[in-house]
């Protein structure tokens, strides 16, 4: 069974880390003719003070002036004492003035390692005036050898003299170049000075002790050692070495550590040491690039529906064949085209020290400002093991035209079995060039154009311009209507000019709207009888759309026609049997009876949810609430008693189509994306249903409108007609 590991990129190369330390338990005496003083102190003190002393490889001292010595007139000050205190060492060095006096430690580790020296200002007496002695205080430490050793790693040989770049990151199982720098900085000589480059996981090439820039190297076991002999104060040298990289399936940290050891002329013991992090690339390389079409140069910048070829290059530095299996995958807003297979997906055995490349087209087909080429994955196994390696990805800047085409329909009447509609044609410039637009659309069946023109042409749009036009039309009811899409041609003044112009038909740009439909029955919207404001003359849809109702004043001139003509058959009847003022009968009174619709809120105990839904508080849905989804699969089941069913929703630019069903029978899908918001849709989904219980079913399908940014389903409430 093969695990997946997947590695992630780890921190780049942290910062150097040096160490220096001194072993004392090989010194031994020296001759004071063969030290060097260095002067660490030269400072006023006073009786009782105390200074401290700091040496990397002899630790830390206090130096305290710890008592004054008077002659024997005891008028004068003619001597000091003064006590030293390290660790684990304690001496007292009594001097008189202007002399010098070594520090006795321990002999022979840390003896003649100090020396101080101390002169008395001024020649002052006694008296029965008080004074304040100063004493001028100096402390010398024995030289030693202090030495700087820093590295560099170079992908080429930094001993060209060419100025080349360093780098904290190496390919797997690739030449490199170490280049190491010392110096002594000192005071004294390091002899026998050795340099231990240790190249543990890396390769190096066994070989005799061989002379290099002066220098003599061995390779003892994966270790470089390089023989420095002496390093005297202020001596530099430079050393460069040629290694092979780990191979590594992965990001991996690596890190070299050097010694450099040598003692000085006590037999002290030094050692200084330096070691950093490098990152080991995996071994199978993938690179991503997007190029022109045409001559293969990188590009950033890509144009709306036009050719470029993602270049996908990858390689094996390893030392063995290796099976690949490539993944790659474009934006939302892209088409690709292969000719190897259907799907960006590749199996590719590349040989040892090799490479493969592997291309394809895209195409943006959308207008997106900034666009994030995702990265291509490759897997390949090594030892039981699936890893996983990333190419990069490439932020392009998109240019060029995209323009929507939306079609909206408002019913204004229906009456006498003639619906009268309003249709709303609008196209918006999506892209960031000047296009010019044509736009045809057709009636459909049955339907007459009564007022306006169903095509617009010489249209010219700036970028997030709108433009819409209307016209009317009437149709009969009674079976649900789909409203042709209507179509649009665009073109932009780039590609006006780059094509044939004895062809420009050909190169115009073709876009449909979105069908909406007109139900068999488009009822008035209606609201319960106990909701009813007497004043309401129209329901809003939106800040800028409205469904007309029958005015008041036509309701009551149609209910005064009525009681005339009601009133003229009971004075008939009345002439004809002899009773005058015959009283209105029940059946008579059903003449005026209208369907009942009741509103049900997606609140109501009637609604079943599936998961997927969310509850959403907004000014414009019915109750203050709707309930949206964009989970394809979701479903809401509605139950009612009434003989028609409509669905109230809300409409926009991330609307979906919701799948419709009324007792298990399909009805015509709604597409719920609009370029304009509107809210409180009244839409019919079936009227003439026995009257009994039914049940309404809206399933998320998942599917969208071509310019809709999402499939988002908003339920908001349904009416229920009731004859």
């Amino acid at each position: 069974m093969s695990i997946s590991l997947i590695i992630l990129p780890v921190s780049w190369a942290e910062e150097e880390k040096h160490e220096q330390e001194a072993d004392w338990k090989y010194a031994k005496d020296v001759n004071e003719q063969d030290i060097t003083w260095v002067s660490t102190l030269n400072q006023t003190m006073k009786w009782g003070d105390r200074v401290n002393i700091k040496d990397w490889a002899l630790g830390n001292f206090t130096v305290e002036l710890t008592d004054l010595m008077k002659d024997a007139t005891n008028s004068r000050i003619i001597g000091t004492l003064m006590t030293v205190t390290g660790e684990n060492k304690r001496s007292q060095v009594t001097m008189g003035s202007d002399e010098s006096q070594t520090v006795a430690f321990e002999a022979p580790l840390y003896d003649d390692e100090m020396k101080i020296s101390a002169s008395i200002d001024g020649e002052r007496t006694w008296s029965r005036e008080l004074f304040e002695p100063n004493i001028s205080v100096q402390v010398y430490l024995r030289g030693k050898p202090d030495i700087n050793i820093s590295y560099s790693i170079y992908n080429e040989d930094p001993a060209s003299n060419t100025n080349l770049n360093t780098t904290d990151t190496l390919e797997s199982n690739k030449f490199f170049y170490i280049q190491v720098s010392i110096e002594n900085k000192g005071n004294a000589t390091l002899k026998d000075a050795l340099l231990d480059v240790n190249l543990t996981n890396f390769t190096t090439q066994e070989q005799t002790a061989v002379q290099r820039e002066g220098v003599s190297f061995k390779y003892t076991g994966s270790s470089v050692i390089y023989d420095l002999n002496d390093l005297k104060v202020g001596d530099k040298r430079v050393l460069n070495l040629s290694v092979i990289s780990p191979v590594s399936p992965v990001n991996k940290t690596f890190i070299i550590p050097m010694k450099l050891t040598g003692s000085d002329n006590k037999n002290v013991h030094y050692t200084f040491r330096i070691e950093k992090q490098l990152i080991i690339k995996p071994f199978i390389d993938v690179k991503k690039q997007v190029a022109l079409y045409v001559n293969y140069s990188g590009a950033d910048v890509l144009y709306v529906n036009e050719l470029f070829r993602t270049l996908l290059t990858m390689k094996n530095n390893g030392n063995q064949d290796v099976m690949i299996n490539l993944t790659d995958s474009v934006p939302d807003s892209f088409a690709y085209q292969t000719k190897e297979n259907e799907s960006l997906n590749w199996s590719v055995i590349i040989p040892p020290k090799s490479s493969r490349t592997i291309s394809y087209s895209i195409k943006p087909i959308k207008y997106i400002e900034t666009v994030l080429i995702p990265k291509a994955t490759a897997k390949f196994e090594l030892e039981g093991k699936i890893y996983s390696v990333e190419s990069n990805d490439i932020e392009v800047k998109i240019k060029g035209s995209d323009v929507s085409l939306t079609k909206d329909v408002k019913i204004n009447q229906q009456d006498n079995g003639i619906i009268n509609a309003t249709v709303i044609v609008g196209a918006r410039n999506l892209g960031d060039q000047r296009v010019s637009l044509k736009i045809m659309d057709i009636l459909p069946d049955n339907a007459s154009l009564t007022n306006g023109t169903t095509s617009q042409e010489n249209i010219f749009l700036e970028k997030n311009e709108l433009f819409s036009y209307s016209y009317e039309i009437s149709i009969p009811s009674g079976e649900e209507i789909i409203l042709p899409a209507a179509k649009g041609y665009y073109i932009d003044f780039r590609t006006y000019l780059e094509k044939d112009n004895s062809n420009k038909e050909d190169i115009w740009r073709k876009i449909e709207s979105n069908q909406p439909v007109i139900g068999p029955r488009q009822p008035t919207p209606a609201i319960a009888p106990e909701n009813v404001d007497p004043k309401q003359k129209n329901i809003s849809l939106s800040n800028d759309e409205n469904i007309t109702l029958p005015a008041l004043a036509e309701k009551e001139e149609r209910k005064t026609k009525l009681g005339i003509i009601k009133n003229f058959i009971l004075m008939f009847i009345g002439s004809i049997t002899g009773k005058q003022g015959i009283e209105e009968s029940q059946a008579a009174s059903l003449m005026e009876i209208q369907p009942v619709i009741k509103r049900i809120e997606e609140t109501h105990s009637s609604f079943t949810w599936t998961v997927g839904w969310e509850r959403q508080e907004d000014v414009n849905a019915s109750s203050g609430t709707w309930k949206v989804s964009g989970t394809p699969g979701s479903k809401v089941a509605v139950s009612f008693t009434g003989t028609g069913v409509a669905l109230l929703y809300s409409a926009g630019q991330d609307g979906g189509t919701a799948s419709i069903e009324v007792d298990g029978k399909a009805y015509p899908d709604i597409d719920m994306y609009s370029s304009i918001p509107y809210s409180k849709i009244n839409m019919t989904i079936a009227s003439g249903l026995e009257n009994t219980q039914h049940t309404l079913s809206i399933t998320v399908s998942g599917k969208k409108n071509p310019a809709a940014s999402s499939s988002l389903i908003v339920v908001d409430a349904v009416e229920v007609t009731r004859s």
